[in-house]
């Protein structure tokens, strides 16, 4: 909550921001939250909660990885490419050296993207 106060450009009110903690808290221990009632306590449009929400997992650094699974239904790919994809980012990890300190930089968000839009290129 004290992260979403001191975080400059978050306009929304005290209640969303309680809200979205409390959705935040719910998803870190598996609890479940209905979304509707969400947004409806915490006094805003779906967009804005959800931006809001997306904001502050992305400050927390609680964002779900991405699959190919997910980057292929975002831009409407076909199934097939999704493996596809993950078999090329696999065969080019193994063939070069794309180590820093030791971990693999093929984990960043940017070689799911370009591996999926060769595969369906």
């Amino acid at each position: 909550m004290r992260l979403a106060e001191m975080k400059p450009g978050l306009c929304v009110s005290g209640s969303c921001k309680a809200v979205i903690c409390l959705e935040l808290a719910c998803v870190s221990s598996g609890q479940a939250l209905d979304r509707v009632t969400a947004v409806k306590l915490a006094g805003t449009t779906k967009s804005v909660y959800n931006s809001m929400l997306k904001t502050l997992e992305s400050l927390l650094d609680m964002q779900a990885p991405l699959t190919f699974r997910e980057l292929s239904v975002q831009f409407g790919c076909p199934s097939r490419s999704s493996q596809v994809a993950e078999e090329a980012l696999q065969r080019y990890e193994n063939g070069q050296q794309v180590f820093v300190n030791g971990v693999s930089d093929c984990t960043k968000p940017l070689y799911l993207t370009a591996s999926l839009y060769a595969t369906c290129k």
